[in-house]
């Protein structure tokens, strides 16, 4: 029945296959980096793992300025002037540099300003050449473009499964945090040296032009907003972990970033999920109001629960995992997990409103979203961390999902409809009046 389908739509089974490749790949990072992570973890203890978490949150704020916002544009651009593409690369490329460099320079002041740590400044200068190198996934994005992500997964992972067998020979040589952090440099150096050697053997491009102005400037014009939007949900992300460096300590941090460790991963299935049914939210707007929103209830009410589940589980065996994965040294991290795992449903339900804010074309919210996610994890991290630790610092985090993807709704009018449907998959009376409706 499936390859008889695929046959009569060969462009389905494009999507599906790359799709697969996207998925795949995340998964196996996902299955090797829990494991060597926790070995990583167990090797450095909460301090070292503390200071590199510090500079891996601390070089995330600069990587939107980095990539700029290009990613969706540039994609639209290969597809829509195929006869530029060789200008629109070599544009893209130019203007990862600048960015980069920009970032690089940015995040090593930044380390200056806020750290009093000499080697804290020295490590983030190390890996923030990761903001330099990755110009070359301009390449990458024009894999995209043509449903070629294969090369790019296998790229990276050629990269990872490297550098993975680096980190272990680190760890059986005991050597310091540094060289795990050089490690991460090495990864990223190594899968742009592999995008660039995927390209000039499977790239259909010629040879690369010269930049072009024209087409910089108009990807600017369209891109500033998602900068400013990228900067502010890395705030969002991170900020909780650069300030536990700064208010509490190293060691607090290794302890919150080993059960926040074990939060992330989740992550995985929302970001599988949601981009496979959005297609089809996307007919139904076009065809049935009654369907379309349907469709958003079922996808709504289908994370928020699975969330719900997921945060349950973590929260009653979250003492056996964390002995189990990092030993008694992060003993305290169990508590952060039990808290922080309950933050799950409510960023299951934040990944899940994208097709609704898509298509009823209200980017605009996100720009607000984001904004009210950052304020609200640096206010209520300043208030909790120095009461409750780093278990504030969990309570700070569900706080800021819940309000930025749920609460926040009540406030703002264009978005009262998504609470609507949200109330409608959250609560069955609320689903029942809606039928009747």
């Amino acid at each position: 029945m499936i390859p008889q389908v695929l046959a009569k739509r060969p462009e389905l089974g494009r999507i599906l296959g790359n799709s697969a490749w996207l998925i795949a790949d995340r998964v196996s990072r996902m299955a090797v980096g829990l494991v060597l992570g926790a070995w990583i973890a167990r090797h450095l203890g909460p301090s070292g793992l503390g200071q590199m978490s510090y500079v891996i949150a601390l070089v995330a704020f600069f990587a939107a300025i980095a990539n700029l916002g290009l990613d969706g544009i540039a994609v639209k651009r290969f597809i829509d002037a195929p006869q530029e593409t060789e200008k629109t690369l070599a544009t893209v490329f130019m203007m990862r540099i600048c960015g980069g460099t920009v970032a690089w320079v940015a995040a090593i002041a930044a380390a200056w300003v806020i750290s009093e740590d000499a080697q804290a400044v020295a490590l983030v200068a190390l890996y923030g050449v990761t903001l330099l190198v990755g110009a070359v996934d301009a390449i990458d994005l024009w894999f995209q473009s043509q449903l070629k992500s294969k090369y790019t997964v296998l790229s990276k992972n050629v990269a990872f499964l490297v550098t993975a067998l680096i980190r272990v020979a680190l760890i059986l040589c005991d050597l310091p945090v540094v060289w795990f952090i050089a490690a991460m440099a090495a990864e990223a150096v190594i899968a742009s040296a592999m995008l660039i050697m995927a390209f000039r053997r499977w790239g259909e491009a010629g040879t690369l032009r010269r930049p072009d102005m024209r087409i910089a400037s108009e990807m600017v014009r369209q891109s500033w907003p998602l900068i400013l939007s990228g900067i502010m949900v890395a705030v969002y992300i991170r900020v909780d972990q650069v300030l536990i460096a700064k208010l509490l300590g190293y060691d607090d941090l290794g302890v919150y970033a080993a059960a926040l460790k074990l939060f992330e991963i989740w992550q995985i299935i929302p970001m599988a999920l949601v981009p496979s049914a959005a297609p089809s939210i996307a007919r139904a707007k076009s065809t049935s109001t009654a369907e379309y929103e349907q469709k958003l209830v079922s996808l709504f009410r289908a994370l928020f629960y699975c969330g719900i589940a997921i945060a349950g589980v973590m929260a009653i065996s979250a003492p056996w995992i964390i002995h189990i994965l990092y030993g008694t040294r992060y003993a305290d991290a169990a508590l952060v997990l039990t808290v922080i795992a309950w933050a799950l449903p409510f960023l299951f339900l934040g990944v899940a409103i994208n097709p609704w804010t898509v298509n009823e074309g209200k980017m605009r919210l996100t720009l607000w979203r984001t904004a009210c996610g950052a304020l609200t994890s640096i206010g209520l991290a300043l208030v909790l961390l120095p009461r409750y630790g780093v278990v504030g610092g969990a309570i700070a985090m569900v706080a800021a999902q819940a309000i930025t993807n749920f609460g926040l709704n009540l406030i703002l009018p264009d978005a009262r409809p998504l609470l609507r449907l949200q109330l409608r998959a959250l609560f069955a009376f609320a689903g029942s009046k809606g039928a009747r409706a």
